[in-house]
């Protein structure tokens, strides 16, 4: 399990670190978890659109204060390649 929990982190980080470079940096919330949360312009459309990519997100729009915001469970490294793939074409068709 540790080698589970590692490479967790290490993906996690790694998707963090790959946000920062399509999107604001304060847009991109510190986690200490296996996910990582983001605000975006408008989260039922960015759901919607990633979700025709047949990646599943959670839309905490209805929790206090997260408004807009997407979270992101941590995968695979290929699972978060084609999750931020798909997070960044979406990022680019509402510019």
């Amino acid at each position: 399990m540790n080698t589970q929990v590692t490479d967790i982190l290490a993906n996690r980080n790694e998707l963090a670190a790959n946000l920062a470079d399509i999107m604001p940096a304060e847009n991109i919330y510190p986690s200490q978890g296996n996910y990582v949360l983001i605000r975006v312009k408008d989260a039922a459309a960015c759901m919607k659109y990633i979700g025709e990519q047949g990646i599943i997100l959670r839309n905490q729009s209805k929790q206090l204060m997260l408004e807009n915001s997407i979270r992101i469970t941590v995968g695979s490294a290929t699972e978060m390649e084609r999750t931020l793939a798909a997070l960044k074409a979406y990022l680019e068709s509402e510019a």
